[in-house]
């Protein structure tokens, strides 16, 4: 009788961990690294808004006429570099670093075109 007890004892424990995950396989990132890449994250979503201060007062001055061809060029990047800076957000809302840092880095190669057109006025 006592060996029917543990035997149905081990077979309840081992049903317990049939709906478990895995284990990772990873260690988590250390809290220096995920804060920089928080802090990165926000200086980057600083830098798209004074983007859009600054074209919103090229707009009000009349230096950049909304509808036109330069306008629709800088519309253009600022529009990619939000996509990369909620694709970044949604990667490190997941915790993928790979995606977070490659959208990140699309993001500020998008802020650096607009930011060139901004200065060239083309």
């Amino acid at each position: 009788m006592k060996r029917f007890f543990i035997a149905a004892v081990a077979l309840a424990l081992s049903a317990c961990t049939a709906g478990l995950p895995p284990p990772a396989t990873t260690p988590p990132a250390p809290f220096e690294e995920t804060a920089i890449d928080e802090k990165a994250l926000i200086t980057t979503f600083s830098a798209y808004d004074v983007a859009l201060t600054a074209v919103d007062g090229l707009v009000a001055s009349g230096r950049i006429v909304p509808g036109s061809p330069f306008a629709l060029k800088v519309k253009g990047y600022l529009v990619r570099a939000l996509s990369g800076l909620n694709a970044a957000k949604a990667a490190r809302d997941a915790g993928s670093s790979g995606n977070y840092l490659a959208a990140l880095d699309s993001a500020q190669e998008a802020l650096t075109l607009a930011s060139a057109a901004l200065r060239k006025g083309e």
